[in-house]
């Protein structure tokens, strides 16, 4: 994914609260950061915006957020679906105007994603994104609760 408007050490304050709330294991990977100038029509810097491209991964693909493979449904270190809509919840909240781009979609602030963001859960033919993962049962229901208020807050 690509965030622009956030620098590095804001969007590791986001990841460092995560972990910590929720005792995983969250980090970047392949994290690049960067900087965009924005010029005018005469090539005049108007703006210079801080950007980040990274993916989401977890040091133990054992803690809340992992994302199960298909077929198998053995556990990987790739973030589930509801561990990326808390990070993106939180990046929106605490920088209303920042903007995303994923795979998927691209949000342009924080009511873009709450209007986007459900719908991505549906997936892509047989597969449900929201549904490769173990968040809505056995010990981790605590992680399903929370990020269902995070939907109904908004």
């Amino acid at each position: 994914m690509i965030v622009s408007g956030v620098n590095g050490y804001e969007l590791q304050r986001i990841i460092d609260g995560i972990n910590k709330h929720y005792q995983t294991s969250m980090v970047f990977y392949d994290m690049v950061t960067y900087s965009v100038k924005l010029r005018n029509r005469t090539k005049q810097v108007v703006r210079v915006v801080p950007r980040a491209r990274f993916a989401l991964r977890l040091q133990d693909s054992a803690d809340p957020f992992h994302k199960r493979s298909g077929k198998r449904r053995s556990r990987t270190r790739c973030v589930c679906w509801h561990g990326m809509a808390l990070f993106m919840m939180r990046l929106f909240r605490a920088h209303p105007n920042a903007k995303l781009k994923t795979s998927l979609l691209r949000y342009s602030d924080l009511d873009d994603f709450l209007a986007k963001f459900k719908s991505t859960g549906k997936g892509k033919g047989e597969v449900r994104y929201d549904e490769l993962c173990d968040c809505r049962q056995g010990t981790q229901e605590f992680v399903w609760a929370v990020v269902q208020e995070l939907f109904v807050v908004g």
